[in-house]
């Protein structure tokens, strides 16, 4: 990423991470939060973006830019939020639809618990496990297949089952019609 003063920086992660945050005030308002507007998340993806771009180029320690970044875009969603009301009726339409589940409190309970152990072997601490599993990530000839290190071959893995688990997370989860 480019500073303003025209340097490079090798901190790409951190700035990855900070602008993936700016859409969780979409998130909020998409599942739990029915008066965000559409021109106050606009107004928070700027307001975050800008922050983060402050952040960074302050060379801060203090806060994490993606911290700076959401509390500005928290804020200035709740603020132009208050000023751009309009449409509740069909805000509200969407939500109750979304809120409509067939599946039973058991299938949710279940799925719930597949997910967090999903996330807890994919990219939480059972990542770690990846480093010995498959062979030392350090010594290329203790590889198990070969030509791919121990965490790749992991990572690999949890994402064909993420994609199994996604999908049936999908049809607990989301609205199923009767009309359809």
């Amino acid at each position: 990423a480019l500073f303003l003063d025209g340097t490079w920086t090798e901190d790409a992660g951190n700035i990855a991470l900070a602008v993936g945050c700016l859409m969780w005030p979409a998130l909020v308002a998409l599942c739990f939060v029915r008066w965000f507007t559409a021109p106050a998340l606009i107004c928070g993806l700027i307001a975050g973006a800008a922050a983060i771009a402050v952040v960074l180029n302050l060379k801060s320690q203090l806060v994490h830019p993606a911290v700076a970044g959401l509390v500005a875009n928290f804020l200035a969603v709740a603020i132009v939020s208050v000023f751009t009301q309009s449409g509740a009726h069909h805000r509200a339409r969407f939500h109750q639809e979304l809120a409509v589940r067939t599946s039973s409190r058991s299938e949710i309970f279940i799925m719930v618990i597949v997910i967090l152990v999903w996330g807890f072997f994919a990219f939480g601490p059972g990542a770690y496990l990846a480093e010995s599993f498959f062979g030392n990530w350090a010594v290329p000839q203790t590889w198990t297949f070969g030509l791919l290190p121990s965490l790749w071959v992991w990572q690999l893995c949890w994402w064909f089952i993420g994609m199994f688990v996604l999908y049936c997370a999908a049809r607990v989860f989301c609205v199923r019609r009767e009309d359809a």
